[in-house]
C-alpha cells in the first residue's frame, strides 16, 4: 500500500511513484486530456521537487537594481494559468539573471546570431524565460519560418504562449498574450516592456 499523500501508477509496465506535490501536476495534466500514461511518465522525484501551479498563484519574480547592475531572481513559474498541451509539466527551475542596469547595444557588428542558440535568451517581466526561434538540434538552425520553433511546436503552446521542456521549464518563443494583456497592451498604443 502506497503512504498517504502519494499516488502510483503502472505506466507501460513501469511503476511510476507521484508524490503529493505532484498530484496538482497530474490532476492539470489529465484534465488537459493527456493519457495517464504520458502524464505519469514525465514526473521524475530526482530532478523536481514539485510543478508549477496551474493557476499561476506560486510565481516569483524579484528584482533589484544598483547603479550598473540588474539582478532578476525568479521561479520561472508562470504567473497566469497555463495549460498542459504536451507532455511536460511546468516545475519551478530558481534562476537569477544579471544583465547591465540600463543595457545598450555597443554595435550591429558585435550582435550574435540566435539562430542555432536554445535555453534562455531573456526573461520577461513575469520571471518567464524567453527562448530564441531555434526549436532544438533535433530542427536544426532557425532560418526561416519554417525551421522555427513556432512553426515546428506551435501546437504545443498554451493560450498564453508558453510551453514546458523535456527538463521541465516553462519558456515562451513569442510574444505571452496573457502577460500582454496584464500590462495592458491595446491595438492603439505602443507595446509595453515584456522583457529585459
Amino acid at each position: 500500500m502506497a503512504p498517504s499523500g502519494v499516488l502510483l501508477l503502472l505506466t507501460l509496465g513501469q511503476l511510476v511513484t507521484v508524490t503529493s506535490g505532484y498530484q496538482t501536476c497530474y490532476d492539470a495534466c489529465i484534465s488537459g486530456g493527456k493519457s495517464s500514461t504520458i502524464c505519469g511518465n514525465k514526473w521524475d522525484p530526482d530532478t523536481a521537487d514539485e510543478c508549477c501551479d496551474v493557476s499561476g498563484a506560486d510565481a516569483t519574480y524579484l528584482e533589484t537594481l544598483t547603479s550598473t547592475m540588474r539582478s532578476i531572481a525568479t521561479n520561472g513559474c508562470p504567473d497566469h494559468e497555463y495549460y498542459l498541451v504536451n507532455p511536460n509539466v511546468a516545475a519551478p527551475t530558481e534562476e537569477t539573471h544579471t544583465v547591465p542596469a540600463y543595457p545598450q547595444l555597443v554595435s550591429l557588428a558585435s550582435a550574435k546570431s540566435l539562430s542555432a542558440v536554445g535555453g534562455t535568451i531573456g526573461v520577461a517581466t513575469n520571471g518567464v524565460s524567453l527562448y530564441s526561434c531555434y526549436g532544438g538540434a533535433s530542427y536544426g538552425e532557425c532560418t526561416d519560418w519554417a525551421s522555427s520553433a513556432v512553426y515546428l511546436e506551435g501546437s504545443t503552446f498554451d493560450m498564453c504562449g508558453g510551453h514546458s521542456t523535456g527538463f521541465n521549464q516553462y519558456h515562451y518563443h513569442v510574444p505571452p498574450t496573457c502577460l500582454l494583456n496584464a500590462l495592458g497592451e491595446t491595438s492603439t498604443a505602443h507595446s509595453p516592456q515584456v522583457r529585459l
